[in-house]
């Protein structure tokens, strides 16, 4: 089996994807019940993402459909990515094929860190400590006061709301990417739907390690 980096940060992950981090009270994961949130990304991605929150945090799933502006590789990509337990399951919905990432990995940031998937994408006041954050102040998004954190070994800025990142900017060795909150609804009910790998789906397994700069993209072995 061949992997590619497309490079998506975020969310996902996410950082915001992605995006997930799973301490004991994986209910006490975010400061809120249920949501549903839109974002506009921009940069070397650029697309939409849909994500789907519920329990506190305990099931969370985002929908992104975004083209990467990367040395002429614009294919529309359509990705849902599915975190459950302590793995996220990322699904490349044009070649329907999933693959597997292990939270509890320390990530291959090449980087002066050494963080887990999951502290990477904990934004919680000890996960913002363990990533050095500085907090700056505080700005409205998609009408949510956040407190805003500049987190430099990543040359990027967070907006926090209720530990759920509503904005993400960076500028990580070159590759520039933003995640804006548009709408965000709480306290709404989902179906179990958004919460499931389509049908037809096939696993690849487990990736062997874990990407800064974002999710591997599984291929064919003939691609």
């Amino acid at each position: 089996m061949k992997y590619h980096s497309y490079f998506q940060v975020g969310l996902v992950l996410s950082a915001l994807s992605i995006m997930i981090a799973a301490p004991a009270q994986a209910e006490q994961r975010y400061g809120l019940k249920s949501a549903l949130i839109e974002y506009n990304i921009t940069g070397h991605i650029q697309g939409k993402e849909t994500a789907y929150i519920d329990g506190f945090g305990e099931r969370e799933a985002r929908y992104s459909e975004y083209t990467l502006k990367l040395t002429g590789q614009e294919e529309p990509q359509k990705r849902y990515t599915l975190r459950k337990d302590d793995m996220l399951i990322n699904v490349d919905l044009n070649r329907n094929l999933s693959v597997k990432f292990d939270l509890n990995k320390e990530i291959a940031s090449g980087l002066d860190v050494h963080l887990t998937a999951k502290e990477m994408a904990d934004y919680s006041a000890e996960g913002l400590k363990k990533m050095r954050a500085v907090h700056v102040g505080q700005e409205s998004v998609a009408g949510k006061m956040c407190d805003l954190y500049e987190l430099p070994f990543l040359s990027a800025k967070v907006w926090i709301y209720k530990q759920i990142a509503l904005r993400y900017v960076s500028n990580t060795r070159g590759f520039k990417v933003s995640y804006l909150a548009t709408s965000i609804l709480e306290d709404i009910a989902l179906g179990d739907d958004k919460f499931e790998v389509p049908e037809g789906i096939r696993s690849i397994g487990v990736a062997p390690e874990n990407h800064l700069m974002g999710s591997v993209q599984p291929l064919p072995k003939d691609e």
